[in-house]
């Protein structure tokens, strides 16, 4: 722990799965590059449009706060919707004020965040007890939160939050290499999220 260093990482993110998932995704992978991650949560709600609008409101906010100081990155997580992630990628870039945070990672998920939840189901195994029911890709509202609700109940396990309570879990169990291979979406998220971690390594704190 001598070697670690402490960084402050906002997210910005859709809804409630969204943050437990990228909240536990990113202490990991700021673990592995040697960096204790202060991580604060703003939740957004309301869909993908709606959370475009807010983290351009977000960042208005936080620019009138900047003599206090600002998180050293910040992360975006908003669901593709059964866009091309690269659009949705673009249409976040097109309002994030870069002049404000010294690094950042956006990930979008295609098409929702809990198919981010059933990306390792090896893992998704071991922490819930039976692999999961992941279903052929689909462009189809609440599909993989379907997915992930079912696969929790056949392995005989309650939840009040549709799995999304086993996020922790399920990220400290998963093998990020094979789950980023499975999921491209969630690979070119996790090479973001590296990038900026490495990057805010450097800067002096």
């Amino acid at each position: 722990m001598a070697d670690m260093v402490t960084r402050l990482v906002q997210l910005f993110v859709e809804d409630h799965a969204h943050e437990i998932f990228t909240r536990a995704l990113v202490k990991k992978i700021a673990r592995e590059h040697g960096i204790i991650a202060q991580v604060e949560a703003a939740n957004a709600k309301g869909g993908r449009a709606v959370a475009i609008k807010k983290l351009d409101l977000f960042q208005r906010q936080r620019k009138r706060q900047a003599a206090a100081g600002v998180p050293h990155l910040l992360v975006v997580v908003i669901d593709s919707n059964c866009r091309k992630p690269q659009a949705t990628r673009r249409e976040i870039e097109s309002v994030l004020d870069t002049s404000l945070f010294p690094a950042v990672a956006v990930g979008c998920p295609n098409p929702h965040i809990e198919r981010w939840y059933l990306a390792h189901p090896s893992s998704f195994a071991r922490v819930v007890g039976a692999s999961p029911r992941i279903p052929r890709y689909k462009c189809k509202r609440d599909i993989y939160k379907q997915a992930l609700s079912n696969s929790v109940a056949a392995a005989g396990q309650m939840s009040a939050e549709g799995g999304i309570d086993f996020g922790i879990e399920l990220v400290e169990a998963m093998d990020l290499y094979e789950a980023a291979k499975s999921l491209s979406c969630l690979g070119a998220f996790i090479r973001d999220l590296s990038a900026g971690l490495e990057q805010i390594k450097l800067i002096s704190s």
